[in-house]
Order: structure tokens, then C-alpha cells, then sequence
């Protein structure tokens, strides 16, 4: 498949969500790695609540189903909840999330401290 790179100058998210596309199709599990790094990079940049997180945790686990690499996935995701434990409105969203961030994947019960 051929990558046609924008005219117009794009973001780090931007470029990492077209190749996780792209990855996506023959390597989900690439893509499972690229959609955690786009969702730390907004949780990194914004100082409160980045909804934009979640959806693309969503796709990462969505990915994770396709690897057969939930378990993976799991450890990426709790890794990243407990970096960000002091971010109440990202607490809020995760908490909310619960059974769609952890859908198909083994029982694995998030505790906030």
C-alpha cells in the first residue's frame, strides 16, 4: 500500500494515527502500540480532561482483540493508568470506560489508589 504524506504540515498524533491505519490491516498489534502512544502523548499535552484518550484506547484494545494480544494490551493500558493516576478527569473518563477499555480482554479488575 502506498503512503502519501499531507501537503500540510501535521502533528505527531496526526501522522501516528494514519500509520497505525495502515499498520492496522496486516500488523494489529503495531497499531495497538502506536494508538497507546498517541493517547500518552494528549494526556502529556492537556492539563485536564482529553476525551480524544479514550477513543483512541478504545482502538487500541479493538487492535488488541485482532493481535490476540489482550493481555498485552492490559499490561500497556494499566501502565498508562498508573502514570496518570493524578489526572482526575482522565480517572473520571477510565473509570466510566471500565468495561469498554477492558472488553474481551482477561479479568483484570483496575484499583485507584
Amino acid at each position: 500500500e502506498i503512503y502519501t504524506f499531507p501537503t500540510r504540515r501535521s502533528s505527531g498524533s496526526e501522522l501516528g494515527l494514519r500509520l497505525a491505519e495502515i499498520r492496522r490491516k496486516v500488523h494489529p498489534a503495531d497499531a495497538m502500540r502506536i494508538y497507546f502512544q498517541v493517547a500518552d502523548e494528549h494526556l502529556n499535552l492537556s492539563s485536564g480532561i482529553d476525551e480524544r484518550a479514550i477513543d483512541y484506547l478504545l482502538l487500541a484494545v479493538s487492535a488488541a482483540r485482532d493481535a490476540g494480544s489482550t493481555e498485552s494490551y492490559v499490561v500497556e493500558l494499566d501502565g498508562l493508568i498508573e502514570r496518570n493516576k493524578h489526572n482526575l478527569g482522565f480517572k473520571d473518563l477510565v473509570k466510566r470506560n471500565l468495561k469498554h477499555l477492558y472488553a474481551g480482554c482477561p479479568e483484570r479488575p483496575m484499583r485507584w489508589k
